[in-house]
Formats: structure tokens, C-alpha cells, sequence
């Protein structure tokens, strides 16, 4: 056994220096470093995933430096057959070898048994993995299907990982059940690596499908919500903290799905305090009005200071209704009331509302009623981000998500 493990592990070497010349080998691989911006945003931290395929039968071994701030590595390369320790379990599979701090170094080896074995080697590595990240969200680099999963990591703003070093080895020749391939069939190859991202999806998407759903994405969460961990963004983790919490992940992700659009004869509002966005989705709706729940002045007042002043339009021939001086109520509607509104129309949140009305009180401040042509007012609903619910009404957010199938994004429920 000892044999075969200072065979493998010496090929480690070669592998790496292999990377350094221009001679080609007959074998090729290709690695992937994929990084998973937290709100898909290019200028936060996240999380990282180190992935790899191999021609003939497979990957054998990976040795790897990443640069750039990787942390918190995670090793998810298929065990028994990849080993997590080496040296009779004296060294890490992410042991330091260059003795800089700032690097992150790991070695992924499966070890051959002398015969008669038994051998706990994988061949064709990564069988079943589904690039869904080149195939929808990042296409710029080789499609990765069959790969191999083999770490997966986080990383802090301001910085992204690079891929310093690299070296591959490869099966080309399979053994038995008993007995490892013959000596010189496991080969260093020919490297090809890339770096993808997901900053051109949509914010939330967890299963990289381009869409942020809750049937989709929003199960994916709800599957790992609670439970021990560690994860990685395809599980959930949309912040990269290795975790997948309601208040962390759960909240990213009401914030990515939104509301749906507004059932036919109802109105919904939502405020975006973030972007200082009002935004009304409404279907056959005549007259929409914001009214305070309090008595308290909840309108901005420059907006209640002159009806039908133009700095308000609803859905093109539209007046608006406040009474100037009164800061508890303002109406939007149609200049004729007998052309109901559908669709969505946004203001900037503050030249409607007061100061005074924040994300964490307008649910219980405000109130929105509506009415359709010659009917009676009806209550609308608010929605609201950044929420601050507690993590149980997160979850129940996202449960009854489900049900309703929000596919929107960028606004919480």
C-alpha cells in the first residue's frame, strides 16, 4: 500500500510542474473555480466551488494553490475513493505547502491498494453533475457536465479567488476490484482552468436556472433551512456563511422573488427602502388611495400640497388627490374613473411618503385601499423590504410562497 501511495503522491508533483512548460500531454483536464457573489454582486464576498473533469477514466488527483482570499474550504470530492488525509493521516487534504498565509492550498487524491486490494477507486470521476452554470448563467467557459465536485468554500468582499497553481493526474487504464491499474497508467495532464461568476443571473438563484422561483429555489432553501450544514450557494447558502438560515438566506431570497402581479380587480403596493422605490401593481383598479392607520401624517408633504399637480401619473390620464394640508391620506386615480388601471406604475418612495414611515413600521402606519369601476373599496396589500421579521415569519413567508408561486424579484413579501 505504501507503494502505491508515494507512486500517486509523487505524480501530484509532476502534475504541478507539468503546468509550468509547454510540453502537451496526451491527457487533458479542465478545472473550474466558480464563484457565487452574495446578491449576485460582483463587489460583495461570497462562496467558491472548485470543480474538474479528466479525459480516459477520469481524475485521479488534483493539487491546487487558490489565491484571492478562499476560506473556509469544505472537502466534497466523492469519498471513500478521494482521501481527506495523506501520510497515514499526519497531513490535511488542505495542508499549507507554500507557507503563505494568503494562499489556500489542496490536495485530492485517490490512493491505489496493493493487490489483492480491495480498491475503493472511482473512475469517469463527477459522473452525473449537471453544469447548469455554463448551460444557463455563465457560458463563457468549457461546460463542466461530469465534473467533480471537489471543495467548496467562502470568500470576503472586496476580493475573488484566482487559481495560482494546478496540477492533474488522470486514470488511463482501469483495474479491478482487487487489483489498481498497473503502474504507469496514472498520468499528469494537460490543464485548461477558468474562473465563471453569477452576477448575470437573477439575485436568489440557487439552482442556476436564470430564474429566482420559489417552487424552484425557494425548496431548495426550505429543504436545508435549519439543518446543520456546511452549504454551498446550489443548496441555498445565497450569503455565503456556509449556513442556510431564514434570517440570512431566507430574507435574500424574499428579496429576490417579490411580489407577483396583482390578481385581476386588486391592488398591491410595494416599498423598497433600499432603492427608494413606491411601486403599485394594480389589475382594473380605478382609484388607488394611501391612507394612515394612526391619524398620523404618513404623506410627504409636497405631495399633498397641490391636487393634480403632474408630478403624479397613473397609468397616462391621471389625477391626484390629496387634500393640501391633510398628510394622512393621498389617492391616485384615473382622470375619468371609468378606464381602470393594469399594470405597474413607481414613484420614488420619498416624494410620496414622510420621512417618518420606515421598512420597519409602515406595515402597521399604512394601509391600502383601492376600487374598481362603480364597485366599493377593498383593502389592498403592502408588502415591504428589507423586512424584519423574525426568522419564523420568514420561513412562513417563503412557505406561502410556494403556494402562491412568486417568480418576481428584487422585492420581499
Amino acid at each position: 500500500m505504501l507503494m502505491y501511495r508515494n507512486f500517486v503522491l509523487s505524480l501530484f508533483a509532476v502534475a504541478v510542474a507539468a503546468t509550468l512548460t509547454t510540453a502537451l500531454q496526451a491527457q487533458t483536464s479542465t478545472v473550474s473555480l466558480d464563484l457565487f457573489y452574495t446578491d449576485n454582486n460582483a463587489a460583495n464576498g461570497g462562496s467558491w466551488q472548485l470543480i474538474a473533469s479528466g479525459s480516459d477514466f477520469g481524475v485521479a488527483g488534483v493539487a491546487t494553490t487558490l489565491s484571492g482570499g478562499p476560506t473556509n474550504g469544505t472537502f466534497t470530492a466523492p469519498q471513500p475513493a478521494f482521501k481527506t488525509t495523506y501520510d497515514s493521516g499526519t497531513k490535511p487534504w488542505n495542508t499549507d505547502t507554500d507557507s503563505d498565509p494568503s494562499t489556500f492550498n489542496a490536495l485530492f487524491g485517490q490512493i491505489p491498494v496493493a493487490a489483492p486490494g480491495p480498491q475503493d477507486l472511482l473512475y469517469n470521476a463527477g459522473a452525473g453533475y449537471n453544469d447548469t452554470l455554463n448551460d444557463i448563467v455563465d457560458p463563457s467557459g468549457s461546460n463542466m457536465d461530469n465534473a467533480v465536485v471537489l471543495a467548496y468554500g467562502t470568500f470576503p468582499a472586496g476580493s475573488a479567488p484566482t487559481i495560482d497553481e494546478i496540477g492533474v493526474n488522470i486514470f488511463t487504464a482501469q483495474g479491478t476490484a482487487t487489483d489498481p491499474p498497473a503502474a504507469g497508467t496514472i498520468l499528469a495532464a494537460t490543464v485548461t482552468t477558468q474562473t465563471r461568476n453569477n452576477t448575470s443571473t437573477e439575485a436568489g438563484d440557487a439552482n442556476l436556472d436564470g430564474n429566482t422561483t420559489a417552487s424552484g429555489d425557494g425548496s431548495i432553501l426550505l429543504g436545508n433551512l435549519g439543518q446543520p450544514g456546511p452549504f454551498k450557494w446550489q443548496q441555498g447558502d445565497l450569503n455565503g456563511d456556509k449556513a442556510v438560515t431564514a434570517s440570512g438566506d431566507g430574507s435574500l431570497l424574499l428579496g429576490a422573488l417579490g411580489p407577483d402581479a396583482a390578481a385581476p380587480g386588486t391592488a398591491h403596493m410595494h416599498l423598497d427602502f433600499s432603492s427608494n422605490t413606491l411601486e403599485l401593481n394594480v389589475q382594473g383598479v380605478a382609484r388607488v388611495s394611501i391612507l394612515s392607520n394612526d391619524s398620523s401624517g404618513v404623506i410627504a408633504p409636497s405631495a399633498a400640497a397641490t391636487v393634480n399637480d403632474g408630478n403624479f401619473t397613473f397609468f397616462g390620464a391621471t389625477i391626484d388627490n390629496p387634500n393640501p394640508g391633510d398628510l394622512t391620506w393621498f389617492s391616485l386615480s384615473n382622470s375619468f374613473g371609468t378606464f381602470p388601471g393594469t399594470g405597474s406604475e413607481s414613484w420614488d418612495l420619498s416624494s410620496i411618503l414622510d420621512p417618518s414611515v420606515t421598512n420597519a413600521n409602515a406595515l402597521s402606519k399604512l394601509r391600502l385601499e383601492y376600487q374598481l369601476v362603480g364597485g366599493q373599496t377593498q383593502l389592498g396589500d403592502i408588502t415591504v423590504f428589507p423586512a424584519i421579521p423574525e426568522p419564523t415569519s420568514i420561513a412562513l413567508a417563503l412557505v406561502s410562497c410556494l403556494f402562491v408561486g412568486a417568480s418576481r424579484r428584487r422585492m420581499v413579501a
